[in-house]
């Protein structure tokens, strides 16, 4: 898709993420309802679609303690799907 989402900082340096009509956007595994906005926190992993992942870094904000990675967030995503293999 041309825009999965849209990501917008607010007067609180807040940062927003909401999912665009027809999209698939993941954070931190779970896909986001179209239109419906979410705080994004330090370390969140986004991803657009099923190729496009990004963690988010907010100077000064503390880790989670695991090594947040490609490997992780994909583990995270499908981990439904991972659960029904078993």
């Amino acid at each position: 898709m041309a825009k999965h989402a849209c990501l917008t900082r607010g007067t609180s340096a807040n940062l927003m993420l909401t999912s665009m009509p027809g999209a698939r956007t993941l954070l931190n595994g779970v896909q986001l309802v179209e239109k419906v906005g979410v705080k994004v926190r330090h370390m969140d992993r986004i991803i657009f679609g099923n190729n496009s992942v990004f963690k988010c870094v907010i100077p000064g904000g503390e880790n989670i303690g695991v090594e947040v990675d490609w490997e992780f967030a994909m583990k995270e995503a499908n981990s439904e799907t991972l659960k029904v293999r078993r």
